[in-house]
């Protein structure tokens, strides 16, 4: 694993250090500023066997940066957003604020996400998930953590603090 993450590290400042000077590359697309983020689903994940709606409302932006070829170098998303956890047997709810920054760097294959996940709290209960910090994973394949710093409970499945806020 750390070699795997050496290589990328290193490859990242290799091609930190060819590329920049701004003028070289060509000027980045922003495809939406601000666009409205509205997502609702039941979520089987959490507390399984319990029918959890997932809903989300928020804004996000993508810009999309170029090398000097012109080829896609990366995608940056950038969400804000409040989502909320229901129970739909008890009515019970949770709710989440969080803010993310993604990049989806295409010359080294690499996925770097980071922000406020998830940080849900409950009355009485306090935090009863927390995830946030910074996450590494190739843009392809399998989901592989190759670098990670902060508590990750989301990640993990670690769901147990907010079933039972949720009454599961």
């Amino acid at each position: 694993m750390w070699t795997r993450i050496g290589r990328a590290t290193t490859g990242a400042l290799l091609l930190g250090l060819a590329t920049w000077v701004p003028a070289l590359a060509a000027a980045p697309a922003t495809l939406v500023r601000n666009a409205p983020l509205e997502i609702s689903f039941i979520d089987p994940f959490i507390c399984p066997g319990a029918e959890i709606e997932t809903t989300f409302d928020g804004k996000v932006s993508r810009t999309l940066f170029f090398d000097a070829d012109g080829s896609e170098r990366e995608l940056v998303i950038d969400v804000i957003y409040v989502g909320w956890f229901t129970n739909l047997a008890t009515g019970d709810t949770v709710r989440t604020p969080g803010a993310r920054h993604i990049v989806l760097d295409f010359e080294a294959g690499l996925v770097t996400e980071s922000g406020v996940y998830r940080l849900v709290t409950a009355d009485g209960a306090g935090n009863v998930l927390h995830d946030s910090g910074r996450l590494v994973t190739p843009l392809e394949g399998d989901f592989e953590v190759l670098w990670e710093a902060g508590p990750h409970e989301d990640v993990l499945g670690d769901y147990g603090a907010i079933c039972d806020a949720l009454g599961v």
